[in-house]
């Protein structure tokens, strides 16, 4: 029974570790690669309506 309360809080422990590391560290640079990839679509946009 303990075994599966603490594989139980082990789990937890790690899903809010991952959460927290997303949300610090891989999250920002994937909003600023996704930020970079609009702004050179749109200059490529207004490039082909010259």
């Amino acid at each position: 029974m303990y075994s599966l309360l603490i594989g139980a809080f082990l789990g937890i422990v790690t899903m809010v570790f991952g959460f927290y590391h997303w949300q610090t560290k891989v999250q920002p640079s994937q909003d600023k690669f996704l930020q970079l990839q609009i702004s050179k679509l749109e200059k490529e946009i207004v490039s082909l309506n010259k």
